[in-house]
């Protein structure tokens, strides 16, 4: 009996792993071109098996694709296609090279590319963006509670006629902004003389989060404008401290101040509230100009950002209790700070963390490995520990980490080589292999540093992105904030055509189409670089 019992214990397992997987259709070389014709909208996911931001990427994606699958209005399905496996002439006949990448089709036909957040939020916010109206109707004091009554705030719209300017500019602006904020409209006579609108837009703020130190209606008393009227949406729609939630970070810009905490805003009287007044105390005290900056201030679930303050900010452990909070800020720069948890928390306390934050009198977070246990050393700066200090042996390409990448990187004595790199990606670790050949070939270039820095385990700054593997930049000597992105090919001789071509003055080895120069060419190379000096 146990033994059976086992057996349909394992049998139901396995059916639940097919049921949770099968709302993403798998195609293949074979039946690609055959079945997408029969789609409307179809969002493709192109991945390899091996890719550790596809593994990431993967419950995310079927995450998205079950959410979808329930709206049964909305034409759209999710497919996948392994581009290591079934799906290899698929994937190179589309181009694909980096790994996640997201196509979309319409009956077939190729749209664009979706280059939006890995996440399944942000997937889901795209997709209704594309395939919903922006507004809700709302038709009678039911459906008008309903719409009030959730955690988010609302931009209602309360027309007489359908044919106004006002109402045609509302409809316009929701269209718009539908992917960030929330918008709805009436032509109720009923709902107009109860709430006592007509012909006006209102935000409304949730009833969960309203409060005494601020509006809870605000009446739009502008233009009929579109401009003008998406610039007061932006402006008034959170408030002095929003509630910052995963499907809407985006609305939250920097310079940014998040107090997150174990929220319960469905009791007044909890210390829920009591945190948020705090914010929106110090929140006010910026935006009516008592200080000459600007702060967005926010408040946010411990336990729904648990992955971002680990990610992001470092901290590992959450507190339980629910009179303990966690207080971070990023900058405009997007350099990330965390309050000292030592800190007593207060109005006065925020709004001095805020201050410091903003004068630069606070040091940043960075996600990084150990600067000696990660480090070789480059062949130009004879640096054994990779952070410039310039002990020990030479050799080929330095091993940057997230605390010396900005002083290895941005030296403005330097033309710097950067690949930005994963483990487990075999493109990346071919990519090593490559530019190790073109540092020796120019091992003479004083001028030249070749830099490498695992993207997984350390942070880089913002202009560095990773594009596709292998993403590789050169940040020149005086334009570090603007660094070149390598799309040639993956050979040797085309990273010296690349960097020859780019770097700020010529090499002493190769012109500028990166041929080698000869004896003849040498004296001409040197005249040009004293002109240029």
């Amino acid at each position: 009996m146990q033994k059976l019992f086992y057996i349909y214990s394992i049998l139901g397992i396995f059916l639940l792993k097919i049921t949770s997987c099968s709302h993403v259709v798998t195609l293949t070389d074979d039946d690609f071109h055959s079945k997408i014709p029969s789609y409307t909208v179809l969002i493709v996911k192109f991945f390899v098996p091996w890719c550790g931001h596809c593994q990431q990427f993967d419950p995310e994606f079927k995450s998205a694709a079950s959410e979808v699958a329930s709206k049964k209005k909305w034409p759209v399905t999710l497919a996948q296609v392994n581009c290591d496996g079934s799906g290899k002439k698929i994937c190179e006949e589309y181009g694909v090279k980096g790994y996640p990448t997201i196509k979309i089709f319409n009956f077939g036909e190729f749209m664009f590319n979706y280059d939006g957040p890995k996440n399944s939020e942000s997937l889901v916010k795209f997709i209704k963006f594309k395939v919903e109206p922006g507004s809700e109707k709302v038709s009678n004091l039911d459906e008008m509670a309903a719409c009030l009554a959730s955690l988010d705030n609302v931009v209602i719209g309360f027309f007489n006629t359908e044919k106004s300017k006002l109402e045609g500019e509302f409809h316009k602006m929701a269209d718009f902004m539908k992917l960030e904020y929330k918008f709805a409209h009436t032509y109720s006579n009923k709902i107009m003389t109860t709430f006592g609108y007509r012909d006006e837009i209102v935000i409304f703020r949730s009833e969960k989060l309203k409060t005494p130190l601020e509006q809870s209606q605000v009446k739009y008393d502008g233009p009929e404008n579109l401009h003008e009227m998406r610039t007061w949406v932006a402006q008034n729609y959170q408030g002095w401290a929003g509630y910052r939630t995963q499907k809407n970070t985006e609305l939250f810009k920097e310079p940014l101040v998040v107090v997150y905490f174990h929220v319960n805003f469905d009791d007044k009287s909890s210390i829920s509230s009591y945190y948020r007044n705090r914010v929106i105390m110090t929140a006010r005290k910026f935006h009516r100009g008592k200080f000459p900056y600007h702060v967005t201030f926010a408040v946010s679930n411990l336990n729904e950002f648990k992955k971002e303050l680990e990610e992001y900010y470092g901290i590992r452990h959450i507190p339980e209790s629910k009179d303990q909070l966690i207080v971070t800020a990023r900058d405009s720069a997007n350099k990330k700070y965390v309050m000292d948890n030592e800190t007593v928390f207060s109005s006065e306390s925020l709004q001095q963390f805020a201050e410091d934050m903003l004068l630069g009198k606070l040091k940043p977070y960075i996600k990084s490995q150990s600067t000696f246990t990660h480090a070789n050393v480059s062949h130009s700066s004879n640096d054994v520990r990779g952070d410039g200090s310039g002990d020990g042996r030479p050799s080929d390409v330095t091993n940057a980490v997230g605390l010396t990448f900005s002083k290895l990187v941005d030296d403005n004595t330097k033309d710097v080589i950067v690949q930005l790199y994963t483990p487990w990606s075999p493109q990346c670790k071919e990519t090593s292999e490559i530019l190790k050949k073109v540092s020796k070939k120019l091992k003479d270039e004083a001028d030249l540093r070749f830099v490498k820095i695992d993207v997984t385990a350390n942070e880089v700054p913002t202009p560095y992105v990773i594009k596709g593997y292998p993403s590789v930049y050169l940040a020149k000597k005086t334009l570090k904030n603007t660094p070149l992105f390598y799309e040639g090919e993956q050979t040797v001789k085309g990273y010296i055509r690349f960097i020859a071509g780019n770097s700020t003055f010529p090499l002493k080895k190769y012109d500028r189409n990166g041929q080698k120069i000869t004896e003849v060419d040498k004296k001409a190379n040197i005249y040009e670089r004293k002109t240029e000096l």
